[in-house]
């Protein structure tokens, strides 16, 4: 069960990135070189806090193992 979890949280974060890549691209490539900072930044800052618990969570999974 802990493995399928885990599973869901890392497509959920992979999902998270994939969309704010997106829509940074797409401010770049329209030429809208604001929209691509501020509250992408919090997006990516939120998504690396995210890996780390992940990570952590993992690590500390297989050490109890």
């Amino acid at each position: 069960m802990q493995k399928q979890a885990f599973r869901l949280v890392s497509i959920v974060v992979l999902a998270q990135l994939f969309i704010v890549c997106a829509a940074v691209t797409r401010c770049i490539w329209s030429g809208n070189f604001e929209c691509a900072g501020g509250k992408a930044q919090d997006h990516f800052a939120l998504i690396l806090t995210q890996s780390l618990a992940l990570y952590a969570a993992e690590k500390g999974r297989n050490s109890r193992s």
